[in-house]
């Protein structure tokens, strides 16, 4: 069976068992709890749309992590968890772009040109500089000749 996107190994999310993913964060065996917990949440979220984070993972009786998830990996929207609750960049402290890039656009800009230096420099390799002196090179042609 071929399928479109990669298969990775990866720690279930729920249980911390090694599984190949392929769409999900969960095994295959924490799949169906997963749907289960994400239609109490879907359910919660239709009657009172303006819960925290806290109060949606409280009433649901799941862990915030998992509502994280969830929104993260795009399964369940929560409009205003951005007013509320905005992510915050793991960097530098400042309001990140989104929940799923937790980084701000100057971290990320940062990052990206020190990506692109480490790159620049793999490739091409670190050259030494040139380095000629006459002293050098009379030296050099001395040595040589008391060589021959």
């Amino acid at each position: 069976m071929k399928t479109d996107k990669p298969q990775v190994l990866a720690s279930c999310a729920r249980c911390n068992r090694l599984f190949t993913r392929i769409n999900y964060a969960v095994c295959p065996t924490c799949q169906e709890v997963e749907r289960a917990d994400f239609d109490k949440i879907r359910d919660i979220l239709a009657q009172n749309p303006g819960l925290t984070l806290e109060q949606l993972a409280e009433q649901a009786g799941v862990s915030a992590a998992c509502v994280m998830r969830m929104i993260e990996t795009g399964i369940a929207r929560m409009e205003t968890i951005n007013e509320l609750d905005p992510p915050i960049c793991g960097m530098c402290g400042a309001p990140a772009i989104s929940y799923s890039k937790r980084i701000c656009e100057s971290c990320l800009n940062r990052l990206d040109s020190q990506v692109a230096s480490i790159l620049c420099n793999t490739r091409l390799g670190k050259k030494k500089p040139f380095k000629s002196t006459i002293s050098g090179v009379h030296a050099a042609v001395r040595k040589k000749r008391k060589g021959e």
